[in-house]
Formats: C-alpha cells, sequence, structure tokens
C-alpha cells in the first residue's frame, strides 16, 4: 500500500495522520495552520511517509 495522508481541513488549521499501511498509524498526528510555516510542515510530513514507506 501506498503511504496515506489523512487531512481534517478546518477554518485556520488542520489536522493530519500519516498512515503506512491499512490502519497502521505512522508516528503522531499534527496540526498545521494554513500559512506557508504551516504547508511546509505537511509536505516534510508527507516526505518522510514516502521515505517510510511499506514495500509489498
Amino acid at each position: 500500500m501506498k503511504p496515506v495522508i489523512g487531512l481534517d481541513i478546518s477554518k485556520a488549521e488542520s489536522h493530519g495522520q500519516a498512515f503506512l499501511d491499512r490502519g497502521k498509524p505512522h508516528g503522531r498526528g499534527f496540526c498545521f495552520t494554513h500559512t506557508v510555516e504551516g504547508l511546509a510542515i505537511l509536505l516534510e510530513r508527507i516526505r518522510v511517509s514516502e521515505e517510510n514507506k511499506v514495500l509489498d
């Protein structure tokens, strides 16, 4: 399975959780604001998830 990041989008900030395999969270959930700095946090989480992906 490819890594998945679930997002809960709100007006000022959003929350996310990465999953490397079905039903198995990767790390802790995270929060980010809708700013350049906040989106950099999301991008870093995406990169980390890609690097740690589970191989089939």
